[in-house]
């Protein structure tokens, strides 16, 4: 590890990796408008190599070394997060891992995550995903995986491209229409977490979903 990366600014970080050597006098210049045209480091991952080496007018090789980069920090991120599944999931372990999967997104995704009778993470499913502004899913398309799975009780979770958690109307209808219908299969559900890149709101801590 570079000693003191920590205290280094993105765009110092980023100079580092399209020039390792230390001798280009334009990296630094090349690393500032590479994260003025993408907007930001968070959204370098959402471009190809070739796209990315167009708009920063950067060497396709520089553009692959970035994109690994940000890629190794994904996985360390989903790691680490690997490492706690033993753990009780709480509000808290439910955004920790959807962070680094959803928060960057600029659509919406919807995710259901098992649990068993201790409450401890046990499969996670991809159940819907949409446009900008939502995404059309059923209280069966989140139960199904539910049931083929046997478990005890069940998390949602979904991220707002909008940066904002608060939960939208459509957002709790569904969450107690889907409430309702574990119920019958007493599969309960235990909370619905809205995620952004920066923040999260439980439903279930903000009393707008009844505890089981």
């Amino acid at each position: 590890m570079l000693e003191g990366s920590a205290a280094l600014s993105e765009q110092e970080l980023l100079a580092l990796l399209l020039d390792p050597d230390g001798r280009s006098v334009t990296a630094w210049a090349d690393s500032s408008r590479l994260l003025a045209e993408c907007g930001g480091l968070a959204r370098l991952s959402h471009f190809r190599a070739e796209g990315l080496a167009q708009l920063g007018r950067i060497s396709r090789r520089e553009a692959v070394r970035v994109l690994a980069a940000l890629e190794l920090g994904h996985r360390v991120a989903v790691a680490g997060q690997e490492a706690d599944r033993g753990r009780p999931l709480t509000a808290g372990g439910v955004f920790d891992w959807a962070r680094p999967r959803l928060g960057h997104l600029e659509h919406e995704e919807i995710w259901v995550l098992c649990v068993d009778g201790r409450t401890r993470l046990r499969s996670t499913w991809h159940v819907g995903k949409g446009g900008l502004h939502g995404c059309a899913v059923l209280p069966r398309d989140v139960l199904v995986p539910v049931v083929r799975d046997g478990a005890a009780a069940f998390v949602l979770v979904h991220n707002h491209p909008s940066g904002d958690p608060t939960p939208s109307p459509e957002d709790l209808h569904f969450t107690h229409a889907l409430a309702r219908a574990s119920a019958l299969l007493a599969i309960p559900l235990l909370d619905h977490v809205v995620v952004t890149k920066g923040a999260y709101r439980s439903l279930l801590d903000t009393g707008q979903l009844d505890p089981v």
